[in-house]
């Protein structure tokens, strides 16, 4: 299990060898306080270009290898709870850091890697277009290269149903 203190961070990055984004480990100070550009959170605000992020709303990952949430009990009243705070501060997260012009893929599903060509799908609530991942950065990425339309907003698709209620979640 990976140790994500803070104070361990460092040490992350001298054994990964991490590359951290340079404007950021600057307005960080450098030293070990730029260890903190490995995470996006920290990242993301310095990164000029676009970005469109994927990721699950409850990584099975980040869950169950690092916070030691048991893949046995996730249905246990307890474990429900922190899995929607989870989910709750992930959102707020990535709604208070990504630039205007960044997109966005965020099914309701426990998984890490799992994303297929197929699934998860996810829905544009404005125009009922629905997107796998992949289909929705071609989408995202094609706007991002095209002069803005007025009023155009960027592709930015995230269950609502509830925790880890995506249909498509595990489908391959």
């Amino acid at each position: 299990l990976a140790d994500f203190r803070e104070a361990a961070w460092p040490d992350h990055v001298s054994l990964w060898k991490s590359a951290l984004p340079t404007a950021c480990a600057a307005a960080r100070g450098g030293g070990d306080a730029a260890a903190a550009c490995m995470l996006s959170n920290y990242s993301a605000p310095t990164v000029a270009a676009p970005m469109f992020v994927v990721e699950a709303q409850t990584d099975s990952v980040q869950l169950g290898a690092h916070d030691w949430v048991p893949n046995d009990h996730l249905n246990d009243t307890e474990v429900q709870a922190y899995l929607s705070e989870w989910k709750a501060n992930q959102t707020a997260g990535l709604q208070a850091t990504l630039k205007p012009t960044d997109g966005w893929f965020n099914p309701a599903c426990f998984i890490h890697t799992g994303f297929h060509h197929a699934a998860p799908r996810l829905h544009d609530p404005t125009t009922g277009k629905g997107y796998a991942y992949g289909d929705a950065f071609a989408e995202w990425f094609a706007a991002t290269l095209a002069p803005p339309a007025a009023g155009a907003a960027p592709l930015r698709l995230m269950d609502d149903c509830g925790l880890m209620c995506n249909p498509d979640c595990g489908v391959a």
